[in-house]
């Protein structure tokens, strides 16, 4: 696909002297918007200020040079609104192929193109869905690990409490020279001494 893109040449006096124009050939373009891909089958819809499709992604069931600025959303993002795709307003019915989708638009500053992206619901609660589950499969992982355990964590712990408790009936029952050895590395090896 060919496009041609023209700007006024203007002198110091701000008048039009000339007009530059360049035609430029959008396959770049075109192949990095059929290779972004949202999902498994979300696309993106690149579209020009007439409305018309100049490039989109291979899950838009859509034909290059077709109008759709009867749509409102289309419409709405060429007259410089943004559609972020967190609100409730931005899950609709698609115009390509009529599947639920989340939405996200944008008018390209300077050119005056717009991309729009959307995403199928079904995929998009189906990678949410995977997400939960292994969050859910962490979790329990967590709570297995922590009760095997834990015993042997509190055996650590409760072992020199004992052998202090030990040493200190020792000394009540007077018998002033004993020593509790034990070997923690931390503030009960020294009350042991």
């Amino acid at each position: 696909p060919m496009v041609t893109i023209s700007a006024p040449v203007r002198n110091r006096n701000d008048e039009v002297i000339q007009i530059a124009s360049a035609e430029v050939n959008l396959s770049q373009i075109s192949r990095l918007t059929e290779a972004a891909q949202i999902g498994t089958a979300g696309y993106a819809v690149l579209i020009d200020t007439d409305g018309s499709i100049v490039a989109h992604g291979s899950g838009a069931d859509a034909v290059l040079g077709t109008s759709i600025i009867q749509f409102s959303r289309v419409s709405a993002i060429l007259s410089g609104a943004t559609f972020d795709a967190l609100g409730e307003k931005d899950r609709y019915k698609s115009f390509f192929g009529g599947v639920e989708v989340i939405g996200a638009g944008i008018k390209i500053p300077g050119i005056g193109w717009a991309i729009l992206v959307e995403w199928p619901i079904a995929d998009a609660d189906g990678l949410i869905q995977d997400i939960r589950d292994e969050v859910l499969v962490l979790t329990l992982f967590s709570i297995i690990a922590v009760l095997l355990f834990s015993p042997f964590f509190a055996g650590r712990l409760i072992q020199p409490i004992r052998a202090l408790e030990e040493g200190a009936a020792e000394i009540a029952r007077g018998n002033f020279e004993k020593q509790v050895n034990i070997k923690t590395d931390d503030e009960l090896e020294d009350l042991g001494l």
